[in-house]
């Protein structure tokens, strides 16, 4: 089993997707998401306990995944990149996705054979006897992990997450913090002059953000109408056609883009 770095949650999406498109490109199938056949074996088990314990279990095997906070000043996301790179068979591909975790995406990865490298990871802190409910004194008690995460790797964003709604058993023994690459990590660079040929085109999506400081961001999502359809019609032009495609394609493709645009609003 291909177990993540110590602080890259199991159960995370990147990490969960990315095995498994691996082991499609290897051949072979996907049987544990939990990478931990003991566990597969025993859960079926804690579903005939009375519902409060089934929900200490939950909090309890959750909390194992995550770190203590003061090993947050030493999270090595390059060994996270490194991990995530060995998962896939070293040989030329015609693409190579790069950003955050896409059910789609994966199954259209899969689809033409090639690999997917996340942009954004869960690592989670413990936190024990935290409220759920007491979002401002999570953020509090969060911003010198924030800190310690960022003086590990100042090429990183942290987004420090507080959802009660769909967390709340978690959110009773740690802390959520997503962890964003703002540029290619090494790892990542290298896997892709190898196994890239060269002046291939570089197809970027960007989405609109407010920057409040230094690696936090704010975005605001597309408005969405009454038949619960988004509303595109009223998002500016300029922002439509951030979509920007570099190399031998790019002045024609953003001219186009543009000119898309523009019609649109029209």
């Amino acid at each position: 089993m291909n177990r993540p770095p110590r602080g890259l949650a199991r159960f995370d999406s990147a990490a969960g997707m990315a095995l498994a498109l691996a082991d499609y490109l290897h051949g072979r199938p996907f049987t544990s998401p939990s990478q931990s056949p003991l566990l597969d074996h025993v859960m079926p088990a804690f579903n005939l306990l009375p519902r409060r314990a089934r929900e200490w279990a939950y909090s309890i095997g959750g909390m194992t995944e995550g770190i203590d906070a003061r090993r947050a000043r030493h999270f090595d996301m390059e060994r996270v990149a490194e991990w995530l790179v060995g998962l896939y068979p070293e040989r030329p591909y015609p693409a190579v996705f790069v950003g955050s975790s896409n059910g789609a995406l994966t199954h259209l990865a899969a689809a033409l054979g090639v690999p997917w490298l996340p942009q954004t990871f869960l690592c989670p802190i413990r936190a024990p006897f935290s409220d759920p409910d007491d979002a401002q004194r999570g953020f509090e008690q969060g911003r010198p992990i924030v800190d310690a995460l960022l003086a590990a790797d100042s090429r990183i964003a942290v987004h420090h997450m507080q959802d009660p709604n769909q967390d709340r058993l978690m959110l009773r023994s740690m802390s959520y913090f997503r962890l964003k690459y703002r540029a290619l990590p090494l790892g990542y660079r290298e896997f892709l002059l190898r196994n890239l040929p060269t002046r291939r085109n570089d197809l970027r999506r960007r989405l609109f953000a407010f920057v409040a400081g230094h690696a936090h961001e704010r975005t605001i999502g597309v408005p969405v109408r009454r038949d619960g359809r988004r509303d595109r019609g009223r998002i500016p032009a300029w922002r439509r056609a951030r979509a920007r495609v570099s190399g031998p394609l790019r002045p024609r493709a953003n001219a186009l883009a543009a000119a898309r645009a523009e019609r649109r609003v029209a």
